[in-house]
């Protein structure tokens, strides 16, 4: 990993992929910045980026019948 280059991750996802949580933004404890903590403790010498691509306050569509 290290001659290739940093890790690249992307996340998609809703309120919950982006932070908020219980009503509040947490971005410390939101799980892609728990999985980039896990990894820069496994490889420290490889760059992790975390890419969040979440969109917040998006709803479920409800199909009418």
């Amino acid at each position: 990993l290290y001659e290739h280059g940093p890790i690249n991750i992307v996340i998609f996802g809703d309120s919950v992929s982006h932070g908020s949580l219980n009503g509040y933004i947490d971005y410390e404890n939101v799980y892609w910045n728990r999985l980039k903590k896990k990894l820069n403790g496994l490889r420290d010498y490889v760059p992790v980026n975390m890419i969040c691509a979440a969109i917040s306050a998006t709803r479920a569509c409800r199909v009418s019948r």
